[in-house]
């Protein structure tokens, strides 16, 4: 009979040295909490890196007329958002908006996917929108009320 203890040590270790590797992907360190514990200063830029914060928005550079403007209004819908404002955030609605009431999830992360055609008096603005760690495809509808855009569904 062969000595097959060598390949079976082999397998073991290889077998335990990945479940150390998941093990740590589970349970990522904590910066914050290493530095606490030496008694040091927190960075609060550092510490906020996995954070939702409230200043989560489009890139307006990016932009120029008419689909800047839009950009803005998706951009003030996502800070009023996220900082449960709901009264600012009614007031970019249209008049026959769909929108009863204010989303409570944060916005984490929004991109751009594409801006349909704009007319003198609607627009169509698709957005990856991640929120509680899970990205969407997000369909903002724009109509123009007295020579403002303003939001008149997001589904």
């Amino acid at each position: 009979m062969k000595n097959i203890s060598k390949p079976v040590t082999a397998i073991v270790l290889s077998f335990s040295m990945w479940l150390a590797a998941c093990s740590n992907i589970d349970n990522p360190s904590n910066e914050q909490d290493e530095i606490i514990d030496q008694g040091q200063q927190v960075d609060p830029v550092k510490s906020q890196k996995n954070q939702i914060t409230t200043d989560t928005k489009v890139d307006e550079s990016l932009y120029e007329g008419e689909e800047l403007e839009l950009i803005k209004l998706v951009n003030l819908s996502v800070q009023y958002r996220n900082e449960g404002n709901e009264e600012k955030f009614k007031n970019l609605l249209s008049t026959n908006s769909a929108i009863i009431s204010i989303n409570k999830n944060e916005i984490s992360d929004i991109e751009i996917h594409a801006i349909g055609d704009i007319t003198d008096t609607q627009a169509v603005i698709e957005a990856n929108v991640t929120t509680q760690g899970i990205t969407n495809l997000t369909i903002y509808v724009f109509l123009k009320e007295n020579g403002s855009w303003k939001i008149a569904d997001i589904d």
